[in-house]
């Protein structure tokens, strides 16, 4: 469990000791006398284990903490359990739930730094920070939450209860709190999987207390007695009924002599945060966060146009994916006001948008959006203040060659990094140097040392960049010993970041699984590729390219296969990549050059390979030449 911020301690615990609440009052732990034997039985069976595999990077051990079922393959937990720092794999488990792998779905941590997340995700947040209606601060629901959402395979829990949420918390009632707190840390090698056979090596422990007071905020605090300990945190904390009042967070020693008093956030608030991101919980929906959105936008409020553009992408805020109404709100909210001072936000959130799609004048269009929104940033009146995050965006663009007003300028990139770190916003910027000091494109220069530096830093923050580019390290750089131990680093760190659509991650785990000669990591292979190369990433036109000569090689019949590996080989090449990447030596006589493609063909039919060539990048993404 966590201790709470000094500041928000000395706080809380004056205004406690004013009120003259904090004694020492913790019940037996064996709270069947005081809740029903059914009760207890239906909170155990719902509460589970989280526990958490730290990636070999940065952590030699595991930690866990303790969540709840709040849905069909859903759990609730503190997001400090399974703290976004550092890589991690999470797993669930309890007496009547084998470890089951979950994936965090929903994540928010305090004044949690969003610029670490995707770019339309950081422009929705710092729209919501400024707009306001009818009062209410949309900004509040996201500063001082410590909240996580967990999913996993529903099918794994068919027969387990979930919790209901309470609607308050009342002062001096019983309160009960569920959890792991003696949970045991794994002592064997952090890349084992737990045993699909193996349920909970700890028992679930249940204390009793009292509900001490209601601290009022965003979210509400409910103040209790009921003991709780390290590995608590997470938990539910729930009244005589077994409905969840809060959700154990913190702990704070109330007047110096051990007496020590627990903070959980409020079931109430808790429950709104599940709704408002559009999961299912079995409850009724109170509180519909889209219809508050569309209603503000609807009465003309261009903040709240931009917000359902921007949760259309993201598929948030109970907004489905809809990637036409995404950039149709948007492009409103530009036109409703051009000159509010978000409006570059705006613009910036269109083309983060419009630099998804595969057409190549919708990108161009992108382009000049993001550079007007750069050059446009204001900060009070007169001023002029970049936004660090989005120059960074604009750097990654130029580094990928995205679009047809980015082309491949990896000392552009380099520039606009660096002006991006001067206000002391590096985390994302320290990646992108990183990586131009790793393939040496800059005039920077090659500099491994640098560039393992650079990631790990970046890394430890939880900036997805640098933990694709520290798995191209582990990968292939002098800089790490080669060993099996951290090729599997590697590639655990390659997966993490691609899960999360990071392009270089995407480029290398494709040549990973295709290098494998495994034969469904191969078919995952070319579907990671193609997304990469949608990012405009070289790997993933690199590993395409030989996917295209292979399957050329296994039916010369087929030229067009020739044809487009030349096409994407020439185009990977122009962006700087080597041929001499790792894996190529089990490629034996396999030719992986644009020029050896053509140079093994005959002259007369080179032409129409350079003309078909082009044509199928037009029709895998909107590609209308290789860029220079």
């Amino acid at each position: 469990m966590k201790s709470m911020p000094h500041s928000m301690q000395q706080g809380v615990i004056l205004s406690v000791l004013v009120s003259c609440l904090i004694f020492c009052l913790n019940f037996s732990t064996n709270a069947g006398d005081n809740i029903g034997q059914d009760t207890l039985n239906r909170l155990k069976a719902a509460t589970v284990q989280v526990k958490v595999e730290y990636a070999q990077p940065f952590e030699n051990n595991s930690s866990w903490g303790t969540g709840f079922l709040v849905g069909p393959g859903l759990v609730m937990t503190n997001a400090h359990v399974v703290s976004d720092k550092i890589p991690t794999r999470v797993f669930v488990h309890n007496d009547y739930l084998s470890p089951v792998e979950a994936r965090v779905v929903a994540f928010r941590y305090d004044t949690n730094d969003v610029d670490k997340g995707d770019i339309v995700e950081y422009i929705a947040h710092t729209i919501m920070k400024r707009a306001r209606i009818s009062g209410i601060n949309l900004a509040n629901p996201f500063t001082s939450y410590d909240v996580a959402l967990l999913s996993f395979d529903p099918n794994a829990a068919q027969n387990l209860p979930m919790l209901a949420f309470s609607p308050q918390a009342i002062p001096n009632e019983s309160v009960y709190a569920i959890g792991y707190p003696g949970a045991d840390q794994p002592s064997e090698h952090r890349w084992q999987q737990y045993s699909s056979s193996s349920r909970s090596s700890t028992p679930v422990t249940v204390t009793a207390g009292r509900v001490r007071q209601v601290i009022e905020g965003a979210p509400r605090l409910v103040m209790h007695d009921a003991l709780s300990k390290f590995g608590n945190s997470g938990g539910p904390v729930v009244n005589a009924r077994g409905e969840v009042v809060g959700m154990q967070t913190w702990s704070a020693e109330a007047d110096g002599q051990g007496t020590v008093i627990s903070f959980a956030l409020s079931g109430n608030d808790l429950a709104n945060f599940v709704r408002q991101r559009g999961f299912v919980t079995g409850q009724p929906n109170a509180h519909d966060y889209r219809t508050f959105v569309m209603r503000a936008a609807d009465a003309g409020d261009a903040n709240f146009l931009a917000l359902a553009g921007l949760f259309s992408f993201l598929g948030d805020g109970g907004f489905g994916h809809d990637h036409e109404a995404a950039t149709r709100y948007l492009a409103e909210a530009i036109n409703r006001d051009p000159q509010n001072p978000n409006a570059y936000l705006y613009r910036a959130g269109l083309a983060a948008v419009l630099a998804r799609s595969q057409n190549l004048r919708t990108q161009e269009q992108a382009a000049r959006l993001l550079q007007i929104a750069n050059n446009s940033t204001r900060v009070g009146p007169g001023s002029r203040h970049p936004d660090n995050r989005l120059l960074s965006y604009e750097a990654a663009l130029y580094m990928q060659g995205r679009a047809g007003q980015f082309p491949y300028n990896p000392n552009r990139s380099l520039v606009l990094a660096e002006k991006a770190m001067e206000d002391g916003s590096y985390a994302i910027p320290l990646a992108l140097t990183g990586f131009l000091y790793y393939f040496g494109d800059s005039s920077a220069g090659r500099n491994h040392e640098m560039a393992l530096e650079n990631a790990r830093e970046s890394a430890r923050n939880g900036i997805t960049e640098g933990i694709a580019l520290l798995a191209h390290m582990y990968y292939d750089s002098d800089a790490i010993p080669k060993n099996d131990y951290n090729q599997k680093t590697a590639r655990f760190l390659a997966k993490y970041a691609a899960d999360r659509n990071d392009p270089w991650a995407l480029g290398l785990l494709a040549n990973m699984y295709y290098e494998s000669g495994d034969a469904g990591e191969r078919e995952q292979a070319y579907e990671l590729a193609r997304r990469g190369l949608d990012s405009g990433n070289r790997l993933a036109a690199y590993c395409l390219g030989r996917m295209a000569w292979d399957a050329y090689l296994a039916n010369p019949a087929d030229a067009t296969q020739a044809a487009k590996a030349w096409a994407l080989l020439d185009l990977a090449e122009k962006r700087g990549v080597r041929i001499n990447l790792p894996g190529n030596g089990g490629y034996g006589a396999a030719l992986h050059s644009a020029g050896q493609i053509l140079a093994s063909l005959p002259a007369d039919v080179q032409p129409w390979i350079r003309q078909e060539g082009m044509r199928e990048l037009q029709v895998m993404g909107g590609i209308q030449a290789p860029m220079q």
